[in-house]
Order: structure tokens, then C-alpha cells, then sequence
């Protein structure tokens, strides 16, 4: 790969503020996926549990045209236990191609038991695909935090830590990895027999259910209609913050859409002054979008949402509970805080802490950095205002 070729690839990234997408791939099925240009990970489609809404709000944070690498997981052939790429998440239909396929339907990939699988389209970010064959590299660059929020591909999902599919990348980690990934001394180009993706066969199975949208309950795609269905449902799931995750994170990445400009709206107001005397604005602040990033990885907690600029020099954790905000919830924003500054010293780092209102008697000792907030469930609207200390 030519070196221009990667200067236009990461030039298009930092212009349009595209993120990256890390995903674990079984070293089985990963020919079947990028020969068809499909990615899924089986999941229970139980919409009565959190896991689910993590699962579709990891879809809802893959932007339109956003970058895609996939981790092929042990194996014994060229590219296993590397990260390769770059691919792109298509969007025939002018949104990413996402969707939920309840009965496990689809014919391509290798099956679950009983399950269906959360699944998007992609394609090829440039004719030669690659993968890192120096892991010390990408180690490397985990250790000098110039990629961080989450742990190596390789220990993702080892030990205790709860298990992941994909982990999302901000603007400046997503050119970090572009450069490892263009770097002849620590990666190398693969052959994987890769022409026109995604395939005829996928896009003709994707066509066909999406023009069906919701006739067909066993197949979701997930777009701006299906999220507002959610949240309708006031009694399903029965707690509240389950919906919040998807609400907010296809708000925050899709800018153009209705959801989005209520959205923006609300919290411009409530972050204005907070914001202003930083010099920043909150549309600013959430050009970046990342679900469930860790501050170390010798935390096990996660903070639910982490909104940056591009360049990673502002912070904002969004922390959302299901109850009403207490003095619990605000030491930990304060600890979060502490952290990333001692971490990353020339951050400037905010919180937002979401709830059903406040408890009587807490105290917000950090109103320059954090800002409560609640929220009001209106049919298939959520508006969100300052939430008033008693």
C-alpha cells in the first residue's frame, strides 16, 4: 500500500471525524465474513435484559462510513490473533446497515444455538487488505495511551471483564491504528480472495427484509424508527435506562437526524455554561461517541458513554442510573475525573450524571465539571434538563 494511499485514507478520517470499529471475529468464520462482507455476533434477543441494549447500542455507534478492523481470533493460518483491515461499514440505504436478526436466518456465517445475531454490512476501505503482525507494536501503543478505552483484542474478553464483540475507537485512535496498520516493517498485506462486498447474496437477503421493516418481527433494522418503538413501550423493558443507551448514542452519531436535533438541543442548554468557559461547545465535545470505555485496564467498571472532539483534548463521561442520582453517583464521577486527569494531565474532563431526578441531601462539590441531569419520557420522546439539588 502505497503511502499516499494512506495519507488520502486518514486525510478522509480527520475531515469527516470518522471513528473505528474493532471487532472479534472466530478464526473459523472469518473468511465466510469478509468474502461476503458481513460481520454479526450471536446474541438472545431477550429485550427484558440490559446485555440486549448493550448489544444494539454497539451497532448504533458505527457512523456512516466509519472504519472496520477485525481481530481473527487463534488460529493456524496468516492473520490470526492480528488485527486486519481497514474495511468500511456500508450504507445502502443511506443509514449503516445494521440490523437484528432474531431467528438466526441468514445463510452465511457459522450458526448459533437458539440465538439470533446483531449484524452490519461492510465493505473494502481500499483494494489491499492488511493485518499488524507486530502485537508489541499495538502493545505499545495501548501502554503510551494513544490507544486506550479498552483492552488488547487479544485479552478482551479473558477473566472476569464482561465480554465483548466490539470496541470502538475514537478519531485519533483510528489514525493511530492506521498507521501501524500502513507501516511495512510491523504489518503486511493479505490475500484473502476478496472482490465486490458486500456480496450479491447478502445485499439481496438485506434488500429484501429491509424494505419489510416491520412486518416481519423477527428482523430489526435498526434505524431511527425502531429506537423510538423502544422507548414507546414505557413498560417494556421495566427499567427505564435500558433504552437510554441506544437513544443517545444513535442521537449523538447520526447529527442530521430529528432525534438527534431535539437532542443536541437539550443538552447544549444544559452544558452551555459548563462548556463555554473552556472554550468548547457540546457539539464540539461529542464529535466522538464511545460505549462503555474503561479508564484503565486494571478497572473492571466501565464508564457507560465517553464523548470526545477528534483530537481527544475534551472528555465528557456519561454515566446513566437507574434510580435517582445520588451522592454515590457523584463520587464516582469525581473518582472517573480524578483518574483520567492524573492519566491524561492536559485533558479537560466534564461528567454528565443522568437520573431520575436527585436524592434529598447530595452535594455536587464539582458544578465546573459535572452536570446533573434528568430526563422526561414524552411517547417516543426523551427530553433531558438541569436536575435541581434538594
Amino acid at each position: 500500500m502505497s503511502k499516499n494511499d494512506a495519507q488520502q485514507l486518514k486525510r478522509e478520517v480527520e475531515k469527516r471525524n470518522l471513528q473505528g470499529h474493532i471487532c472479534i471475529q472466530d478464526s473459523d468464520s472469518f473468511n465466510d465474513a469478509v468474502r461476503n462482507g458481513i460481520y454479526g455476533f450471536p446474541h438472545k434477543g431477550d429485550t427484558k435484559k440490559i446485555s440486549y441494549f448493550r448489544s444494539v447500542s454497539s451497532l448504533y455507534n458505527i457512523g456512516k462510513d466509519d472504519l472496520i478492523f477485525l481481530y481473527r481470533k487463534k488460529g493456524n493460518c496468516p492473520g490470526c490473533q492480528e488485527i486486519n483491515g481497514p474495511f468500511r461499514a456500508t450504507s445502502l440505504f443511506e443509514e449503516p446497515d445494521i440490523f437484528y436478526d432474531k431467528t438466526d436466518s441468514y445463510p452465511v456465517l457459522i450458526k448459533g444455538k437458539n440465538t439470533g445475531w446483531s449484524r452490519f454490512l461492510f465493505e473494502k476501505a481500499h483494494p489491499q487488505i492488511r493485518s499488524i503482525t507486530n502485537n508489541y507494536k499495538l502493545v505499545e501503543k495501548f501502554e503510551k495511551r494513544k490507544i486506550w478505552g479498552f483492552r488488547h483484542p487479544a485479552v478482551i474478553n479473558i477473566g472476569a471483564a464482561r465480554k465483548k464483540s466490539i470496541a470502538a475507537l475514537t478519531t485519533r485512535q483510528t489514525i493511530e491504528l492506521l498507521d501501524l496498520l500502513f507501516d511495512d516493517e510491523h504489518s503486511t498485506s493479505r490475500s484473502y480472495s476478496i472482490n465486490n462486498i458486500p456480496s450479491s447474496r447478502v445485499k439481496n437477503y438485506y434488500e429484501k427484509n429491509i424494505d419489510d421493516r416491520y412486518s416481519n418481527k423477527s428482523y430489526h433494522p435498526l434505524t431511527e424508527k425502531y429506537i423510538k418503538n423502544i422507548v414507546k413501550k414505557t413498560n417494556d423493558p421495566p427499567r427505564w435506562e435500558y433504552k437510554i443507551y441506544p437513544y443517545l448514542i444513535r442521537g449523538f452519531r447520526r447529527k442530521k437526524s430529528k432525534l438527534s436535533k431535539n437532542l443536541y438541543e437539550d443538552f447544549e442548554n444544559i452544558n452551555k455554561s459548563l462548556l463555554s468557559n473552556h472554550g468548547i461547545t457540546f457539539e464540539k465535545i461529542s464529535e466522538n461517541v464511545v460505549q462503555e470505555a474503561i479508564a484503565s485496564t486494571h478497572l473492571q467498571e466501565e464508564m457507560e458513554i465517553l464523548l470526545s472532539d477528534s483530537t481527544e483534548d475534551y472528555l465528557m463521561i456519561m454515566e446513566i442510573k437507574k434510580d435517582k442520582i445520588d451522592q454515590d453517583s457523584i463520587d464516582q464521577a469525581e473518582n472517573y475525573i480524578d483518574l483520567l486527569s492524573s492519566i491524561f494531565p492536559k485533558k479537560s474532563i466534564f461528567a454528565n450524571i443522568i437520573g431520575f431526578g436527585t436524592e434529598t441531601g447530595i452535594v455536587n462539590s464539582r458544578k465546573a465539571f459535572i452536570n446533573l441531569i434528568e430526563f422526561d419520557i414524552q411517547g417516543t420522546h426523551i427530553s433531558f434538563s438541569t436536575a435541581r439539588e434538594k
